[in-house]
């Protein structure tokens, strides 16, 4: 074969190899063209699908929705609907045998009844009384309101309180000897005299908290904000539960109060740490007698910011108090001005539950400078709304933190109910 044969015969394998790439590229694009026509029309018949579907899943919510009012009105009324049938098939029975045995005596349908010894409840259109509300008018829910009130706090208002940021406070102090100031002759010799030492005092912070749970549908059901009215107890609770320590706290973990003091060992001689407790001269009961001398052992420096501290039933005592002409001692212009605030001696009484009362021994009523006594809070309260450890219960978890102490061993005094002069 020479060689313009062979040169043919590939040109000629050439063409036809070229028809045939190019006949592929050709239905390979059309297919490709046919392809992407078909995907698009694939995605808008997911996108007509996913909408019908969106379209269904409202409609099914909202059929859902009803279903569960219904329910809940079912609920409402269910009682009502039964005692309804009840009663219009009791009038049926009765009604019957009224007509077939009783119509022609004359006597009412009433009566009837009464001779079978039967009643029966009109309720359907009368609400003027409970018994007689009418099944379809329900009670408007209000707002919880106080019906008992547990007390307030008084403390706070009369003592040293003041807040931290810290879990204690630390405090310099002057309790001791004074310096000493002495005359002396021109030539006298002129030894030292005493040195104040300052001291240190630490007011430690102890945490109290508070814990109570509702259930999520509580919450969400009730028509009112009932959170906003946990909240609010629960710092009721907390001052009531402050002023209790304030007062009475002797246990560890929580504030000295300043009524756990020890009195001092000598009478008219100070001792830090200590209290002084002034005697009523009775075994059981205030006296006029003690009262004026709980207010003259107070030191003049004291008397400007002095008030008087008891419990609410001493008031009655207190009231009580006779002079020798027979007439009450205190507050004598009372019964004229009831808005008048009762004072003893001249000086104002603040009524504290957690005061004692009279009783043989007990220390009945306090006199003094409150501010000798300082109450330290930590800033803001924590609170944790846990709806996670205890489902489907919320728990509103509360803590704060209070500390506190006498400062001022001087300025308080107290009167003990005993016999004795001391």
């Amino acid at each position: 074969m020479d060689e313009v044969t062979v040169t043919e015969t590939l040109s000629k394998k050439i063409d036809d190899v070229s028809k045939l790439i190019g006949t592929f590229q050709s239905e390979h694009k059309s297919a490709l063209e046919k392809n992407e026509i078909e995907l698009r029309e694939t995605k808008a018949k997911l996108e007509l699908i996913s909408a019908e579907m969106a379209t269904k899943m409202i409609e099914y919510q909202n059929e859902v929705n009803q279903l569960k009012a219904a329910a809940q009105l079912a609920d409402k009324f269910g009682v009502s609907r039964n005692k309804l049938d009840e009663l219009r098939g009791t009038i049926r029975e009765e009604l019957n045998g009224f007509i077939r045995g009783k119509l022609t005596q004359g006597i009412e349908f009433s009566e009837f009844l009464n001779t079978k010894g039967k009643k029966i409840e009109s309720l359907a259109m009368s609400i003027g009384v409970q018994e007689s509300g009418g099944f379809f008018s329900t009670p408007e829910l209000l707002a919880p309101e106080l019906i008992r009130d547990y007390g307030m706090d008084t403390i706070s208002s009369l003592i040293d309180l003041r807040t931290t940021s810290k879990n204690s406070v630390q405090f310099k102090t002057e309790d001791g000897e004074r310096v000493g100031a002495t005359w002396v002759a021109e030539k006298q010799a002129r030894p030292t005299t005493a040195t104040r030492i300052l001291g240190e005092q630490i007011i430690q912070l102890f945490s109290m908290y508070s814990f109570p749970e509702l259930t999520q549908d509580e919450i969400d059901d009730t028509g009112s904000d009932l959170v906003s009215f946990v909240l609010r107890w629960q710092d009721e609770d907390f001052k009531l539960a402050r002023q209790t320590a304030f007062v009475n706290g002797a246990t560890p973990g929580k504030p000295r109060g300043f009524m756990t003091f020890a009195k001092w060992t000598t009478a008219k001689t100070y001792e830090h740490g200590k209290i002084e407790q002034v005697t009523s001269e009775h075994a059981t009961e205030i006296t006029p007698k003690g009262i004026m001398k709980a207010q003259t052992a107070l030191r003049q420096l004291y008397q400007p910011k002095a008030v008087w501290l008891a419990n609410p039933y001493t008031l009655l005592d207190l009231n009580s108090l006779m002079d020798g002409t027979g007439g009450y001692m205190f507050n004598r212009g009372l019964d004229r001005n009831a808005a008048a605030a009762f004072q003893i001696l001249g000086k104002p009484l603040f009524l504290c539950d957690d005061m004692p009362v009279s009783g043989a021994g007990l220390l009945p009523l306090v006199y003094g400078d409150m501010k000798s006594y300082r109450g330290v809070m930590k800033n803001g309260r924590q609170i944790i709304y846990d709806n996670l450890t205890n489902k489907p219960f919320v728990g509103i978890y509360a803590v704060e933190k209070a500390g506190g102490d006498v400062m001022n061993f001087e300025g308080i005094k107290i009167l003990r109910c005993t016999a004795s002069t001391f």
